[in-house]
């Protein structure tokens, strides 16, 4: 099953925020897209 992000304006603001922080955004994304694609984040 594959489901549709919706990047919100409060996710919007988190992404800039974290960024701002120095976190790792590639890995939120690469969680982000496993889960859209409907996989469990064990089995890549």
């Amino acid at each position: 099953m594959i489901y549709e992000v919706k990047f919100t304006n409060q996710f919007k603001r988190d992404l800039k925020l974290a960024k701002k922080q120095g976190k790792n955004i590639d890995k939120l994304f690469d969680v982000i897209s496993t889960i859209a694609e409907g996989k469990k984040l064990d089995e890549k």
